[in-house]
């Protein structure tokens, strides 16, 4: 009993909580494949009684992934904040609105129209915008759906700790402080000619372009806890993958020998521990759980994708799913976050599988993902001397019977990554100079 009893002095000097401040089964329903192994290994380590029966180092987990995935999880600022409002408490308007504005930011990452102007354009209220817009600025990245530069700036100065009437104020001597007129800055500020030279400095090291932190991020691998299958029916059936997954189990024995000394301290130490074991094990189980009746419902959802008979993902929303299981969207937006699904030996992220209704004027709608489709393939098939303008694009899309306006069919290829008429007119002029090169006449 002695040799335990310093095993636990030395752990509980050692001990940090998996989540402070948090649920520890939302924490775990939300991490990456990734991060759930580095978690699992972290804890086993710190908690005497957890026994780590089969996990895969996070290491290998990550280097397993940049094999096996045939698709990894885009790094798009779209994708990328509409998983952060999955997880915020919005009202059903305010939601739909900050999800469509996320794919109406400009290639900075701002939203530069005035939130009258675009309510006018949407059809909806001023302060709907607003809210909208406030939930797509309390994201990550800091400054995203700033108005302007001065607004991007004092969002991010916002978001290290300054109050906000300190950085609008800061922020309205911009001009000053880039033309080097600490003097007057200072002033204007009533501070002294160090602090604005120290705010300038601090200013400089702040991004203009909040968008381009996301663009530099590379692809993050992916491994899939599900799997879809077609049965003999051509109907798609979900499964777990086992082989990623931690198996966790508390270390009953040793808990009746801790539990069965006089040391109160230790008995304490060992209630303490057992809790958290579990704790952290009904969480794993939560987390299988979730996924597994998620992927239920997506797969049922989409059957058509997946047995053939739609070119792409049907229109679904996080809370329709939430509704349907009976749990909160956030709930649901979490289990998406990171995780994968296998199908035809490739693998997916699951949120490929929730594009957004896009209304169409006869009063039926399609979804984003089949727009996207359709738009990659007309890009695809351009050639050299007759590339689109996202007017003819959109007239194009028209005739398949897609009806999207232009703003749309920028508002994609900006999600999509695809560049401009005039730069994809240059690669392709350039492609055929080199193929040229490669091929002389007469050749």
């Amino acid at each position: 009993m002695t040799g335990l009893r310093m095993e636990v002095d030395q752990r509980l000097g050692l001990r940090q909580r998996l989540a402070p401040g948090l649920s520890i089964g939302m924490d775990i329903l939300a991490a990456p494949l990734q991060d759930l192994a580095a978690k699992v290994e972290l804890a086993a380590a710190e908690n005497p009684f957890l026994i780590l029966d089969s996990a895969p180092s996070a290491g290998r987990v990550d280097t397993e992934a940049r094999i096996a995935t045939a698709v990894p999880t885009p790094q798009n600022l779209c994708e990328h904040l509409r998983l952060q409002l999955a997880g915020q408490r919005l009202p059903p308007r305010v939601r739909a609105l900050a999800e469509y504005l996320s794919e109406d930011l400009d290639a900075r990452g701002y939203l530069p129209e005035d939130d009258e102007t675009i309510a006018a354009q949407l059809g909806a209220r001023p302060g709907e915008v607003a809210a909208a817009r406030d939930a797509l600025q309390a994201c990550e990245p800091a400054g995203v759906a700033a108005r302007d530069l001065a607004d991007c700036l004092r969002l991010q100065l916002q978001d290290e700790g300054m109050d906000e009437a300190q950085a609008r104020s800061v922020c309205g001597v911009l001009g000053l402080l880039a033309r080097g007129r600490m003097k007057d800055a200072a002033s204007a500020l009533g501070v002294r000619v160090a602090e604005a030279e120290a705010l300038a400095d601090r200013i400089a090291r702040l991004s203009p372009e909040p968008a381009a932190q996301i663009a530099a991020l590379p692809a993050l691998p992916l491994l899939p806890e599900l799997q879809v299958t077609l049965d003999v029916t051509g109907q798609p059936q979900i499964s777990p993958v086992e082989e990623w997954a931690p198996s966790l189990r508390v270390d009953k024995a040793l808990i009746r020998r801790a539990a069965a000394g006089p040391d109160e301290s230790a008995r304490g130490f060992v209630a303490v521990h057992r809790a958290e074991a579990r704790q952290l094990i009904m969480a794993m189980s939560f987390r299988k759980r979730t996924l597994l009746r998620v992927g239920g419902v997506l797969v049922e959802r989409q059957a058509p994708y997946f047995a053939g008979h739609a070119a792409a993902p049907l229109p679904l929303s996080r809370r329709a799913v939430a509704e349907e299981l009976g749990l909160h969207p956030a709930t649901v937006g979490r289990a998406v976050t990171g995780s994968a699904l296998s199908f035809h030996g490739r693998t997916y992220p699951l949120s490929a599988f929730f594009p957004s209704a896009v209304q169409q004027s006869n009063g039926g709608v399609r979804s984003s993902a089949e727009i996207q489709d359709r738009l990659r393939k007309i890009i695809a098939a351009e050639r050299e001397g007759a590339v689109l303008s996202d007017d003819e694009i959109a007239s194009r899309l028209g005739d398949l019977g897609v009806d999207i306006a232009r703003r749309t069919v920028a508002k994609y290829r900006k999600c999509m990554d695809i560049p401009s008429k005039s730069q994809r007119r240059r690669r392709l002029s350039l492609q055929a100079r080199r193929s040229a090169g490669r091929h002389p006449a007469g050749a």
